[in-house]
């Protein structure tokens, strides 16, 4: 049995969890609030209590890291943190990783590496000099690239939507950009991790965001009128930015289960 561990059981990872451990595999889970242990646990995974800080901080955290494939999906806290905690905490993994040679790694990055514009971007569109870049993201990037090679996937995921996480929900009644977005609905993000994973994709960089990009202010006004929100005030703008998940449509041969974000679903 193939043993995942996943660093960080939050919004995506949890359910994330909950499907690997349907599709055969083994499956640990870390988090860092210890009331959602016995949570964990409920449903079937061998949950640790880890932080990385940027250090990892926790119980038995040599026995998590024992393991086939970790998928790391920790939030890189630019914001609060600064551009360089994040590649600090992924520098801080790596001495971790120097002895498992095996491990294969899957890193959840973002299309927000790409430039604030530009058309059909593609993998190979990456520009760390470019406005609007996430630079940790970059240099977290390409530290594991040096250090894993073969053996690390990254997967640049859109805007993460669906069930809770509804657009508009915070802002509601403010400005919104009229402008293309590139989202990606929960439920296809888990699909496509699980492909990657059966088809034993490595060494690869792939995009990950919903083929259509409707403007950012239809899809607004959609959920505010579903959920009996005030309109958005549309602004105009002159930046356009549109990610291409062509490259894993086709070598994965991937249908999106909602290829349109107008048509998401959601629960509030």
């Amino acid at each position: 049995m193939t043993t995942i561990s996943i660093l960080g059981c939050g919004w995506l990872g949890t359910p994330l969890a909950r499907r690997l451990l349907s599709e055969g595999y083994a499956v640990k889970g870390s988090t860092t609030t210890a009331q959602k242990l016995p949570s964990l646990r409920d449903v079937g995974i061998q949950p640790y209590l880890l932080r990385l800080d940027p250090q990892p901080e926790g119980q038995k955290t040599e026995d998590f890291f024992q393991t086939d494939i970790l998928l790391i999906d920790i939030p890189p806290q630019t914001g609060r943190r600064g551009n360089d905690f994040h590649p600090r905490q992924i520098q801080a993994l790596l001495e971790i990783l120097t002895p498992h040679t095996l491990l294969k790694v899957l890193y959840i990055s973002s299309t927000s590496v790409y430039p604030d514009e530009g058309e059909a971007l593609t993998e190979d569109a990456l520009d760390p000099s470019a406005p609007g870049a996430n630079q940790a993201l970059i240099r977290a990037e390409a530290l594991l690239q040096e250090a894993l090679g073969e053996r690390l996937t990254i997967l640049r995921c859109g805007g993460l939507m669906g069930y809770d996480r509804i657009p508009g929900k915070w802002s509601k009644g403010g400005e919104v950009a009229d402008t293309p977005i590139n989202y990606l609905h929960r439920d296809d993000a888990i699909g496509i991790i699980v492909e990657l994973l059966a088809q034993d994709k490595w060494g690869q960089v792939y995009n990950a965001c919903s083929p259509l990009h409707p403007s950012r202010a239809a899809i607004y006004q959609k959920t505010a009128a579903q959920q009996g929100w005030p309109p958005p005030k549309v602004t105009a703008t002159d930046k356009h930015k549109t990610i291409s998940p062509q490259k894993l449509q086709q070598e994965l041969g991937y249908r999106f289960t909602y290829p349109d974000p107008l048509d998401f679903s959601y629960t509030l």
